[in-house]
């Protein structure tokens, strides 16, 4: 074997190796961070399926929160996971009244949500999470709405985030753009289209209520038998209120 191919092989084992050392520092990163993130994938998912928790249960989750904040490396999955149970721990705080309690969930919160947009910056969860923080501190205002514009920007048509964004969308109606107020309108036509009747109906007399006619319009597209429900709640709420293209019958004592 000549010196120019004993170098060349020589150099190739280097690289073997070095890429065998690459490979096991990674799987034991990644074994290190699969363990931190037991449970909090499905605590995440049982917190976006509204499952109650008996009390302190997620609390008992924070030595696993904090090592995966404490990581270096970006993993969106466990990253978003963090972001949720932080923003649920935020919410229970400020239920709960304990200002002692609200300022540091929501500076964990802010810290958890932004290392995360670094890995994930398209995800409109945590835009719509930023948002919310923000609301609570500072109130809604024409300064604040840039990430809830994101949220809906990134994600006009998911879901799970629309159930709880369609409220605060409607509340800042008057703050967006011309293309976020299009989005928010139609997020009202997909939940009632989804058959969530009862989140339009609180939407329609709740935040949505200053542009009730609006959304009513908006909602004329939505299918016939969804409108039909969603007028007769309304009647039956004692809102006198027109839904495009339904017509019920005069109510009688005994209906």
């Amino acid at each position: 074997m000549t010196l120019r191919h004993l170098v060349i092989v020589g150099f190739a084992r280097i690289v073997v190796l070095a890429a065998g050392a690459i490979a096991l520092l990674w799987s034991m990163q990644a074994v290190r961070l699969s363990w931190s993130h037991v449970g909090l994938s499905s605590a995440a998912l049982a917190l976006i399926g509204q499952q109650p928790f008996r009390p302190g249960v997620l609390d008992e989750l924070e030595p696993k929160l904090e090592a995966v904040e404490a990581e270096s490396s970006c993993v969106p999955a466990a990253l978003h996971d963090v972001a949720v149970i932080r923003l649920r721990l935020a919410e229970t705080a400020i239920v709960a009244g304990k200002r002692v309690e609200i300022d540091p969930a929501l500076q964990r919160l802010d810290a958890a949500v932004r290392k995360s947009l670094q890995c994930s910056p398209m995800d409109s969860f945590l835009w719509l999470a930023l948002y919310w923080e923000d609301i609570q501190i500072n109130g809604i205002r024409q300064g604040s709405v840039a990430p809830l514009e994101m949220s809906y920007r990134f994600g006009p048509n998911e879901g799970w985030i629309a159930i709880g964004r369609s409220r605060y969308g409607l509340a800042a109606y008057d703050y967006v753009s011309s293309s976020t107020k299009d989005a928010i309108l139609d997020e009202e036509r997909a939940l009632l289209d989804a058959g969530l009747v009862k989140e339009v109906t609180d939407n329609l007399t709740g935040s949505g209520w200053p542009i009730r006619d609006l959304i009513l319009a908006r909602l004329g597209t939505a299918k016939a038998e969804n409108r039909e429900l969603l007028a007769r709640r309304l009647r039956r709420d004692s809102y006198d209120l027109s839904v495009p293209g339904v017509t019920l019958k005069e109510a009688r004592p005994w209906d």
